[in-house]
């Protein structure tokens, strides 16, 4: 074998080695009257609740994580909460869809949830508000806090 194709093979062996896997979430969070959620705690955790990745929403109420996941981990909890909300807790997977999160009042009776967003709330809300995802950090910056 050539030296050029030796170098070859043994990319072809190291590369797949070398891929990493991306942690991310991206979504608004809102209270109950659909008023945006700014300065809310939002953190992936991996396995043991170690926290993967964390940021704090803009004022629009949106947030956009991305990390580099822990080699193996494929599920993570999207954990998000305010002063004087109740928390919102999620299992979602490497890469899931918008998510809107809706917390309630620590006085109030329901339950603060995280769902995926409908294709009208994407349009409507989240990339009125949130696009472009990257301005100049804030909530939407890249890695952890």
């Amino acid at each position: 074998m050539n030296r050029s194709g030796g170098r070859l093979a043994l990319a072809l062996v190291v590369l797949p080695a070398l891929r990493c896997a991306t942690v991310y979430s991206r979504g608004l969070v809102e209270d109950g009257a659909g008023t945006p959620v700014g300065g809310a705690d939002v953190r992936l955790l991996g396995a043991g609740g170690k926290t993967v990745a964390a940021a704090v929403t803009d004022a629009h109420g949106c947030f956009f994580l991305q990390r580099t996941a822990p080699r193996g981990e494929k599920r993570f909890t999207l954990d998000i909460g305010a002063a004087s909300y109740q928390p919102a807790r999620l299992d979602v997977p490497l890469q899931p869809p918008v998510l809107l999160a809706t917390l309630v009042t620590d006085s109030s009776s329901g339950e603060s949830r995280i769902r995926a967003t409908t294709a009208s709330e994407r349009s409507e809300k989240w990339e009125p508000r949130c696009i472009p995802l990257f301005p100049g950090g804030g909530a939407q910056s890249l890695g952890p806090n």
